[in-house]
């Protein structure tokens, strides 16, 4: 429901390239409820919203001018709500913002420590020295394959997944829009995908570069289709590491523990 407020008062925020990683996270959030519209944001000088970005994230956004820059173009390009809207939405984003975000976030510390002790529990995974990928991501993944022995190749994963595509095809014609078989198992293919847009971020240079790549390439549904594309690519990662024990290592071979 939070999203859907976000959009009413910001609506290119969360669009294909968001300003920051995380839309509920307090750096987001002091610009989410510290201006009303986006007039507002595009109003204020690049150096205040610069400013907000460096203290609230504590240093961790490395160039705020650059990100402050992208909050100004998706300001500009979102749609102004009608006056009397602007109250009721920011009061209701706010409110959402306070009672149920804070609050399920507040309860996520608790619950990956619970998840990370479990993982340790288990025989050694070594999907975790993945960056971006984390406890919960690899016990999610590591729960739903089960025994990756059963996938004697990659591609048998990625079908197990759903991260396969059907094709479109008529006599000579092949179209280019190849949707998702999305069979499978519908919860690993969330955990791939969600893992994906972490590992990108994370692994800028194998992962990212990819993403982007692929982002170029496409004409329609650009971040949704990279994105996939990019857990297509984790998973050939995932069976490999799995099934020959093996830490990551970006840029070479990759070291038995």
């Amino acid at each position: 429901m939070a999203l859907g407020y976000v959009y009413l008062k910001l609506s290119a925020y969360n669009t294909i390239e968001r300003p920051l990683s995380d839309t509920f996270g307090v750096t987001s959030q002091q610009l989410l409820e510290g201006y009303l519209t986006p007039d507002e944001i595009c109003a204020a000088p690049i150096e205040e919203l610069a400013s907000v970005l460096k203290e609230h994230s504590r240093g961790r956004v490395a160039d705020p001018e650059k990100v402050a820059e992208v909050v100004k173009q998706a300001a500009r390009r979102s749609y102004a709500l009608p006056k009397p809207l602007v109250e009721p939405v920011n009061l209701i984003l706010s409110s959402s913002l306070t009672t149920t975000i804070r609050t399920l976030k507040a309860q996520l510390g608790p619950i990956e420590k619970a998840i990370a002790t479990e993982l340790r529990a288990t025989p050694p995974q070594t999907l975790s020295t993945i960056p971006g990928l984390g406890p919960v991501f690899t016990a999610g993944i590591v729960s739903e394959i089960g025994d990756v022995g059963r996938f004697e190749r990659e591609e048998s994963l990625a079908k197990f997944c759903g991260l396969t595509w059907r094709r479109h095809q008529s006599g000579e014609f092949e179209g280019e829009e190849r949707p998702l078989t999305k069979t499978g198992n519908a919860y690993l293919r969330y955990y791939m995908v969600e893992a994906a847009n972490s590992v990108r971020l994370s692994c800028p240079e194998e992962f990212g570069s990819y993403y982007h790549k692929k982002y170029r390439e496409a004409t329609r549904h650009k971040h949704r289709r990279a994105l996939v594309l990019t857990a297509r690519k984790l998973v050939r990662l995932v069976h490999s590491m799995l099934r020959s024990g093996r830490i990551y290592q970006p840029g070479g071979p990759r070291k038995a523990r």
